[in-house]
């Protein structure tokens, strides 16, 4: 796949997630249809299976620029939300929303309503890597702690089981942020409960706002490192790295530090002791490093400081900023040499 076509699926994937939960949005009674299709446990397969591939997919591939590649990388991340927020959105109004608004006289009801979400959460515990996301915007927790409170006829080891599972879910997930030193990253993302559907407005943006800029600056930076360091500072990472295993490509480094936030020690140290996460033991270890793009030439249609100036040195015969055939000979420091008298002050005729 080249870095056009890829860029094309992670751009259309968004697309479809952010268009979902617009329309969800703006009419909530379609949530049921897409329950009954199974769509939540249907899309978390499928993200379970294409995620992982595509973050690869980015990681390896040359891309022409490095501002190509984080607004592809932020795409990504976006779609990655968005499909979450999707299936929350779906829980929330055809499970948490009938569970709480069941009359208690009608046992039979209200237990369906629990056993439908309660399976539901259930099949999305082999489902890693979308649960991870998934937890990290929605409380589950406290749904289920409403659910128990509701009612007495609950299986508890069956909420044990889904609590275990999701808990050991956030503690990878921690455990994860600090080692990449990304602990805020998360503190970004949208929180919901079960008495509370998730609001959209912090994640859906109108059609035409979405694919602007400032929409991926702002909710797309979660999951792409802002302070990233210069290339000169890269390649002394990369240098320190390769010092103590030159038989590893520059570019299966550089992805491992990109993993790592450019940590280079905890590169270091889990190359040696072979707990690489398996996106990166999956990837060639002899791999380079793409091509660095020559620096952009300035555009001379946008203003700076020097075209805006204006005094009267400006274009003048020593203006180094816009001629490159200065004459040096007529430049001197301090007074001129030669006759000092050749010139009067005009005091001396008063």
């Amino acid at each position: 796949m080249t870095a056009k076509e890829l860029q094309d699926v992670i751009f259309y994937i968004m697309d479809t997630a952010q268009s979902l939960n617009a329309f969800l949005e703006i009419y909530p009674p379609a949530a049921e249809a897409f329950h009954q299709k199974h769509f939540v446990t249907r899309v978390a397969s499928f993200y379970e299976v294409l995620m992982p591939e595509l973050e690869m997919a980015v990681k390896k591939l040359n891309w022409e620029s490095q501002s190509l590649r984080n607004t592809v990388k932020k795409h990504l991340h976006l779609a990655k939300l968005g499909l979450a927020q999707t299936c929350i959105t779906i829980i929330s109004t055809c499970c948490i929303k009938p569970i709480l608004e069941s009359s208690s006289t009608d046992d039979s009801r209200h237990l369906d309503h629990i056993d439908d979400y309660l399976e539901l959460i259930a099949s999305l515990l082999s489902e890693k890597h979308f649960l991870t996301v998934f937890a990290m915007q929605c409380n589950i927790e406290d749904d289920i702690d409403l659910i128990i409170q509701s009612t007495d006829q609950i299986d508890e080891t069956r909420t044990q089981f889904i609590l275990d599972g999701i808990r050991a879910v956030r503690k990878s997930k921690r455990k994860q942020k600090m080692e990449n030193s990304q602990g805020a990253s998360s503190g970004s993302m949208v929180t919901g409960n079960a008495g509370n559907v998730v609001d959209h407005g912090a994640m859906v943006a109108a059609p035409e706002d979405y694919q602007t800029d400032a929409f991926l600056d702002e909710y797309g930076s979660a999951g792409v490192a802002t302070n990233a360091p210069s290339g000169i500072q890269i390649d002394s990472f990369i240098s320190s790295v390769k010092d103590l295993f030159p038989e590893l490509g520059d570019g299966f480094i550089e992805a491992c530090l990109e993993e790592y936030n450019f940590d280079s020690s905890k590169v270091i140290n889990d190359i040696l002791e072979d707990k690489l996460p398996p996106g990166l033991q999956e990837l060639d270890r002899n791999l380079e490093r793409s091509a660095t793009p020559p620096p952009e030439e300035p555009d001379p249609a946008v203003e700076t400081v020097l075209t805006k100036r204006a005094n009267i040195y400006e274009n003048d015969e020593f203006d180094v900023f816009t001629r490159d055939d200065v004459d040096t000979s007529r430049i001197h420091k301090g007074k001129k040499s030669g006759n000092r008298h050749s010139i009067q002050c005009p005091c001396r005729q008063i």
